[in-house]
């Protein structure tokens, strides 16, 4: 089967650059990725990619890594772009490129909080206002791994939300620190409504194409997908 399915691949790949010479990149563009990456990274090159061809209709769904996986695998989207990979046989995932990550807390709090040495004020920090978790830190599911990369324990939680950019709200409010990917706070830590506490070895992540298995992608994907390769610091 597995074969078959590359054989089949390979035959649409042949068609598709036969018909690259007078197909139109035009119609919808259905992908599927999560809030944070929509609103902070993705506004200004799909707008760009709209200008360069203004036939193409963006269609975004989002929602969860879970979600996400979900709608690919019933065809209602194409490909995904992702953090997190839901390991399934029936999804392939490359590396669109990768994020790095910046420890965030509101300004006023690290003054109200400083110390003598930055590992001091952040253990005054995360004692007095707690840290922003994702889900499943209290469950001590994958993020607490990370967490405990990054503050060498388990640092007490102040509230967990899925929603990355709820976490940004919190952290801006004075909810506690953050850990959030870059390109979500970089304006904030510019404007000075957010604090980036220098860190040592701040993980990075992959931001993952999720797409499935032996399923050809319409020009309009294609050519998305080689347009944020090529543009995504826009």
């Amino acid at each position: 089967f597995l074969l078959c399915e590359q054989m089949f691949q390979t035959y649409q790949n042949i068609r598709s650059v036969c018909k690259g010479i007078r197909e139109v990149c035009k119609g919808p563009l259905r992908f599927a990725t999560s809030d944070h990456i929509t609103n902070d990274l993705l506004v200004n090159p799909i707008l760009q990619f709209k200008k360069d061809y203004p036939l193409v209709t963006p269609s975004i769904y989002t929602g969860t890594p879970d979600e996400i996986v979900e709608h690919i695998l019933k065809t209602e989207c194409e490909f995904g772009l992702l953090f997190s990979r839901p390991l399934l046989p029936q999804i392939d995932y490359q590396v669109l490129r990768e994020e790095q990550m910046l420890l965030v807390c509101q300004p006023d709090l690290w003054k109200k909080n400083k110390k003598a040495s930055v590992n001091k004020t952040l253990k005054e920090v995360i004692s007095n206002s707690g840290y922003i978790s994702s889900l499943g830190a209290l469950l001590q599911t994958r993020p607490s791994k990370v967490l405990k990369e990054l503050f060498g324990e388990m640092p007490k939680i102040s509230l967990e939300t899925n929603n990355q950019e709820a976490q940004k709200r919190f952290c801006i409010e004075g909810g506690g620190v953050a850990y959030l990917s870059k390109f979500m706070v970089e304006e904030e830590v510019k404007s000075e409504k957010l604090f980036s506490i220098p860190m040592d070895d701040l993980h990075e992540f992959n931001l993952w194409i999720a797409r499935r298995k032996g399923r050809h992608l319409s020009l309009s994907a294609r050519t998305f997908l080689q347009f944020l390769r090529d543009n995504l610091d826009l």
